[in-house]
């Protein structure tokens, strides 16, 4: 149709998420699933808040939708000793992190993106651990935002290095490498003044761009946007996200 870029990838994000909440409402049926209730609600409210999360809970009800998000977040986070037992650390710590989230105070952000980082120095492939890492981070505003953002990428970017090699003319690398390298991207232009950071933050992107643009072009582009935007180049960064050539890098990715 003639709908636009814009609305077709909110189409297709819609859709997905529409997916998720379908294994979500079946899951509820047959088994307690904490990791479907983190990886529905969490970025949810990372991105926004509390009162977000009840918005979509009305839509979903609107819609005959037989779950409500926050209820199940707060079915997620009562402890549990039967459940618990067969989780792991990491499963455990992302538990910790929505209960903290659902009580909407500063503080509490604030130990829910330590968490994160606990996460992620147990297992720095958690390309999700990172994403809400460092959506918390910007969320906090202030210093904190480019010293946690900075933290963030450093502490990951040796893994996700090690799974990229070079061979000759091309690059063989683990599945999800550019969307890892597009995340440590996003910290390296947000959380870092060294105009070398911002340089390799737009590598990671250009890189990312030519090599995966369906897979991760959205989140390269907004990388490589970031990444212009701190080196004072607002114009070349505002044309990574929008008209032809934006529209090109964000279109195959449903957003």
């Amino acid at each position: 149709g003639d709908e636009g870029i814009g609305v077709k990838s909110a189409h297709a994000m819609a859709i997905v998420y529409s997916k998720f909440l379908e294994a979500l409402v079946e899951s509820r049926h047959r088994f307690h699933a904490p990791m479907l209730t983190c990886a529905a609600v969490i970025p949810l409210l990372v991105n926004s808040c509390l009162h977000y999360v009840k918005k979509v809970d009305s839509l979903l009800t609107s819609n005959n939708v037989s779950i409500k998000l926050l209820e199940l977040a707060q079915d997620c986070v009562v402890k549990n000793s039967k459940i618990d037992e067969h989780l792991t650390e990491p499963e455990l710590l992302y538990k910790d992190v929505l209960a903290l989230l659902l009580d909407e105070n500063k503080k509490n952000k604030e130990e829910a993106l330590s968490k994160l980082m606990t996460i992620l120095h147990r297992c720095p492939g958690d390309a999700f651990a990172m994403h809400c890492a460092l959506e918390l981070a910007c969320s906090l505003g202030g210093t904190q935002t480019s010293f946690s953002a900075c933290r963030i990428a450093g502490s990951v970017a040796s893994y996700w290095n090690e799974r990229s090699r070079q061979f000759g003319s091309g690059i063989l690398n683990s599945p999800g490498y550019y969307l890892g390298s597009s995340l440590i991207a996003v910290g390296l232009a947000n959380g870092s003044s060294s105009s070398g950071s911002t340089l390799m933050a737009e590598g990671l992107s250009v890189a990312a761009l030519s090599q995966d643009k369906v897979g991760c072009g959205a989140l390269a582009a907004y990388a490589l946007a970031c990444s212009m935007e701190a080196e004072g180049r607002s114009s070349e960064g505002l044309s990574a996200v929008a008209g032809s050539d934006g529209g090109e890098n964000i279109e195959g990715a449903g957003w």
